[in-house]
């Protein structure tokens, strides 16, 4: 029943940490089910707001502060090492009706920093790529494929623009003209100005993650391949789901005349059903999608 607490797996191997989120059972002449919706531990983080206790923190990492927000909901939270991750924040304050998962974001927004769960229910902050990665091959081990390049949100150059608050240390100009650019090396086509205000008051340095991090989104709709593959396990035994951020080499003329390129994992759909069987649908994006400082041209 809903609020029970569960845990999932595939092929043996735990897949998700969470409670029953939904129930819904149904009947008719010749056919029956019940449908179960599990939702991940980090969901508690979704559905609440943030207790504004102690609601300011001073010269704290978001490692440290995502840990103190969530944990007051069960939930833990990882934090990579990447350059500038754990800079801590001078000064944060919540806003009293935010939701936690809004105030992390914001947070990691200032850290160039993307939000993905884990198969214990536990929030993970990350950027670039891991090690590993598999082949995939048109005729061999790809059931189906959709790419899509566009240039329909892409833009040269983030040109953000903030405030840092005043004290000894930091005034005049200093605190009210911060700035920062970052220009996305996969850009064609023509002048698109953008220009972008940070979400809260920020350094120099941080201006300059929270820019890096606006490109990053601006790549993820870039380039998009979605890649169906048999099964739920990657050639090494375990879940798809357990490989996000590693490069995946791509072969496929059908998809791409200009073979082979390499994409970042970002998201895993396991499926099974009684028409198509057991399958595991990929969705790739190119690396700076994702904070990667992997050079990869987009596909052509």
């Amino acid at each position: 029943m809903t609020g029970d607490a569960v845990q999932g797996s595939l092929a043996g191997q735990l897949a998700i940490t969470g409670v029953v989120e939904t129930r819904q059972a149904a009947f008719e002449s010749k056919n029956h089910g019940v449908e179960i919706i599990v939702a991940s531990t980090t969901k508690n983080g979704i559905a609440s707001t943030v207790d504004a206790n102690p609601g300011q923190y001073l010269n704290q990492t978001i490692s440290q502060i995502a840990n103190a927000v969530y944990g007051k909901v069960g939930v833990s939270v990882n934090v990579d090492g990447a350059s500038g991750a754990n800079m801590p924040f001078e000064r944060v304050s919540e806003h009293v009706g935010e939701t936690r998962n809004d105030f992390i974001r914001r947070l990691a927004m200032m850290r160039n920093l993307h939000m993905v769960d884990d198969a214990n229910g536990a929030l993970n902050l990350i950027r670039g790529e891991t090690a590993g990665g598999a082949t995939l091959t048109e005729g061999e081990n790809i059931l189906k494929g959709r790419i899509l390049v566009s240039n329909n949100l892409a833009v040269p150059l983030v040109d953000l623009r903030a405030q840092n608050f005043g004290n000894n240390t930091h005034n005049g100009a200093a605190a009210a003209q911060v700035s920062a650019q970052a220009a996305d090396p996969n850009y064609v086509g023509g002048p698109r100005p953008f220009c972008l205000m940070a979400e809260m008051p920020c350094n120099q340095a941080e201006a300059q993650l929270r820019a890096n991090h606006e490109i990053d989104l601006n790549n993820q709709t870039t380039c998009e391949a979605l890649i169906t593959v048999q099964g739920w396990l990657m050639n090494d035994g375990t879940l798809w789901i357990n490989h996000l951020r590693e490069a995946i080499t791509i072969n496929s003329p059908m998809l791409i005349p200009n073979n082979p390129f390499t994409l970042l994992l970002r998201g895993v759909k396991h499926l099974q059903d009684s028409e198509q069987g057991t399958r595991t649908e990929l969705n790739l994006c190119i690396p700076r999608g994702i904070g990667s400082t992997l050079m990869v041209d987009i596909p052509t």
